[in-house]
């Protein structure tokens, strides 16, 4: 006998002991009982009877008992149904290969087996056996659907289109008694026979007669699910149609129609997620419905109001899109308050995607008005979210609005001219907020400007790069690499001389330049702007001067701050000078002769 063994055989000993001392215990409790029950002591005499505690055993674990009751109370019934349904197709598949009853009769008996079976179930809910009743029900829907199938299809005793409107009939009838009972199981499983319907009966290629029944069934059924608010039955008849819909029906999607169809479904999902939090149906069914109408919509053919038609069903989706986040803005503290951050974080995604999406999607379906000119689209789009910006003072309207324009700007001009639009659209951003009390001016003004300075150093130098001379400083990366260099050496000297160099050096250009200009401009508001910014350049160099006097006392550190003061001041007026002539498309002054000191 092996160690395991012999600890085995413990155990059992021991577990039998501490029966042994619950029974004993028991007796002994019991046997009390009923001597005090037979035995009549005076009233006023009472005893105390002694409580005896037996060592009862521990209650099983309520995950162990919720197992055990789940599995005796569902999954025998899941089980037996299962069983039905195969036994049936079993026999339906025996009897066809033995020729004992024909095909007719076969056909008839599933289906008349079936309903049978479903109005028994029908009556046990109604005793109160919902569960049961409710497995009766959609096992005689399977065998309904079994006896449909062998007849549309291996008995050929019909038209497989005539079967499939049979089933879809079935599953109608199975919809109204799940919404009769308010039971969602039932509506799922009538859901799945009639998405399956379609693929077990295979008839020949009908993509507009496929796309009708799934959009039929699914929206019919996602629209029962939202009045029921049964959230697992609408993501699957949403999902289900659009999934289908993209692989079965893609050549229906390519009409103006089809593209509609494709809407529906989305427009669907917003407007019922408007009111039910359900944050994976907002953004999946419209992510989706984005993808297949992006393929749909490329493989538009016709005339030019057909794609226009079409076309138009993207603009349904991103308008109604727009109007639900014009009324609640994503962005706000208030919309993350009420919907909490999940939800909050989807409806930013969305709004971030949906003029992406619209510009893709236009851009795909190629009409000639703006294959040839796109940037109408952002500019459509940039007129819609600027007011919505104006008017609701929202900060991402706004943001959205200047970054479009910027964005359509950007297709029918040069670099050079796109460099400067940006930094226009830039001042006006600013303006936008400092002097209207727009929210998000500063933000659009920060992109658009690090946008302008990008492109003015990349694509711009890059077109006139074989107009400029080569002593443009803009031309030569090393003439602005010296001027960054002489920047970044200042920050080695003292702080005092540094702060110095860059007020007295830098600032006595630009007074220049800002003097310059302001006498030169008629306009009264830039005459006004220009002649603002030289009274703060004039504080400036007023305040470089205040520093010379109070901290450079030794003479090596005032030639030290001479020094860098004219450096600084050469080397910006020349980066200033050459930006100009570059900016206004003129030839580049050349650089100043280097001077060398002559000493004996």
């Amino acid at each position: 006998m092996t160690d395991e063994q012999k600890d085995v055989i413990e155990q059992l000993e021991r577990r039998v002991a501490t029966l042994e001392n619950i029974v004993r215990r028991l007796t002994f409790v019991a046997n009390t009982a009923e001597q005090l029950r037979s035995t009549r002591l005076p009233a006023t005499k009472p005893q105390i009877t002694p409580v005896v505690h037996a060592a009862l055993p521990d209650k099983p674990p309520a995950g162990q008992d919720d197992l055990e009751q789940w599995f005796g109370q569902r999954g025998l019934l899941a089980i037996g149904v299962a069983a039905l349904l195969i036994a049936a197709a079993l026999f339906l598949k025996y009897a066809f290969d033995r020729g004992w009853i024909s095909p007719l009769l076969r056909s008839i008996g599933a289906v008349a087996a079936g309903i049978a079976v479903a109005v028994w179930g029908h009556y046990r809910i109604r005793q109160g056996m919902r569960r049961y009743g409710a497995a009766m029900i959609g096992a005689g829907g399977g065998l309904v659907y079994l006896g449909l199938w062998a007849a549309a299809g291996p008995y050929a005793l019909m038209e497989r289109r005539i079967g499939i409107l049979l089933l879809a009939l079935t599953t109608v009838a199975a919809t109204m008694l799940a919404l009769h009972h308010e039971i969602e199981g039932l509506a799922i499983w009538a859901l799945c026979g009639a998405y399956l319907a379609p693929l077990i009966l295979a008839t020949a290629p009908n993509p507009q007669g496929f796309l009708a029944y799934l959009e039929v069934i699914g929206l019919g059924t996602a629209i029962t699910a939202y009045a029921m608010n049964w959230r697992v039955t609408f993501n699957l008849a949403l999902f289900g149609y659009l999934i289908l819909a993209g692989a079965g029906a893609a050549a229906a999607i390519a009409t103006p129609l089809g593209a509609w169809m494709v809407a529906a479904g989305a427009i669907l999902a917003l407007h019922v997620t408007l009111h039910r939090s359900w944050p994976e149906v907002r953004l999946g069914v419209l992510l989706w419905a984005w993808v297949i109408l992006g393929i749909g919509l490329g493989d538009v053919v016709g005339s030019e109001r057909t794609r226009w038609l079409a076309l138009g069903a993207a603009v349904a989706i991103a308008g109604v899109l727009w109007w639900q986040q014009f009324q609640r803005d994503p962005f706000s503290q208030e919309t993350e308050r009420a919907l909490g951050l999940t939800n909050a974080s989807v409806e930013r995604l969305l709004f971030i995607v949906n003029p992406i999406a619209f510009m893709l999607l236009a851009n795909a379906v190629e009409t000639r008005l703006i294959k040839g000119s796109f940037q109408i689209v952002p500019a459509a789009l940039a007129a819609v979210y600027l007011p919505a910006g104006w008017l609701r003072r929202s900060a991402s309207h706004l943001i959205t609005g200047f970054l479009l324009v910027g964005f359509a700007v950007a297709f029918p001009w040069p670099a050079a001219t796109v460099t400067i639009a940006w930094t226009v659209l830039a001042l006006a951003a600013l303006a936008v907020e400092r002097e209207a009390g727009r929210p998000g001016g500063r933000y659009a003004a920060l992109t658009l400007g690090t946008a302008a300075w990008v492109c003015l150093f990349s694509a711009a130098l890059f077109d006139r790069g074989s107009e400029a001379t080569t002593s443009s400083l803009l031309v030569d990366p090393w003439a602005l690499a010296l001027y960054v260099f002489s920047l970044r050496n200042l920050a080695t000297y003292p702080h005092s001389i540094r702060i110095a160099a860059l007020n007295l050096g830098p600032k006595i250009v630009e007074l220049g330049w800002m003097e310059g200009l302001a006498g030169v401009l008629a306009d009264p508001d830039l005459k006004g702007v220009f002649e603002s910014q030289a009274v703060e350049n004039r504080s400036h160099i007023n305040m470089g001067r205040r520093i010379v006097e109070e901290f450079v006392a030794k003479p090596v550190d005032a030639e030290l701050c001479r020094w860098a003061c004219a450096v600084a001041k050469r080397d910006y007026g020349r980066f200033l000078g050459e930006l100009s002539a570059f900016v206004l498309g003129h030839e580049a002054p050349a650089p100043p002769a280097p001077r060398r000191q002559v000493t004996d």
